[in-house]
């Protein structure tokens, strides 16, 4: 019993270590895919700001007033015309890289999720196989029980058996003794009623002899 437990509690250690160090790569993989996404991704969209920021300025700044000194009408009109379109323009790359964020954020929540799930999947999964395990077991000592028992009340009913047997041979063989015994003592009986009458009739012989030869004696 206690292998057993050593051996289903190193299972279940090893489980939980192949888990984690799998849940540990694939957060390292995950986090990667984030940083290169982000770094990439964001960091180019980011320099193209600044640089429109920067030839904007340049723009705003340097060009527009030596242009404007010529062409004061037509330049205005372009400038405004750039304006509206950076604005334009600069709204869309708002608008993008806060989709974009909301994506990775999404994913980001999504992925830790699925982690989750993976995990209470696994566990879940880790304790039906245990709790499988300790049926089969349970199952295989009830089947033990039982067979034991039924070896035992074999053995009880061949004990009985015997036992009755032997009382039964005991009393035969009791009886038997006892005809012997009976047979025996007729037996005797019959010799010593034989030999009592032999010796009586011998006896009987010799008395009657015997005054005659005292007669010749005389």
């Amino acid at each position: 019993m206690k292998a057993r437990d050593e051996s289903i509690a190193d299972l279940r250690a090893g489980v939980m270590r192949a888990f984690e160090g799998a849940f540990s790569a694939m957060e390292a993989k995950a986090g990667a895919a984030f940083d290169l996404r982000l770094n990439d991704t964001i960091l180019a969209q980011d320099t193209r700001e600044t640089n429109v920021q920067v030839h904007f300025h340049e723009f705003i700044h340097v060009t527009v007033p030596g242009i404007i000194e010529a062409l004061q009408g037509t330049v205005t009109r372009r400038l405004d015309k750039s304006h509206e379109t950076f604005d334009i323009d600069n709204t869309k790359l708002v608008k993008r890289e806060k989709k974009m964020t909301n994506q990775v954020e999404s994913h980001e929540r999504k992925t830790a999720q699925a982690f989750m799930d993976e995990k209470d999947r696994r566990s879940t999964t880790f304790i039906a196989l245990q709790e499988g395990i300790h049926t089969t077991m349970r199952t295989d000592d009830r089947q033990a029980e039982k067979k034991q028992n039924g070896m035992i009340d074999t053995i009880v009913a061949l004990k009985s058996q015997y036992d009755e047997e032997r009382r039964v041979r005991e009393a035969e063989d009791a009886e038997l003794l006892e005809k012997v015994s009976s047979a025996m003592e007729r037996l005797h009986r019959s010799i010593l009623d034989s030999f009592g009458e032999e010796k009586d009739m011998d006896e009987g012989h010799g008395v009657g002899t015997t005054p005659g030869d005292h007669n010749n004696g005389d």
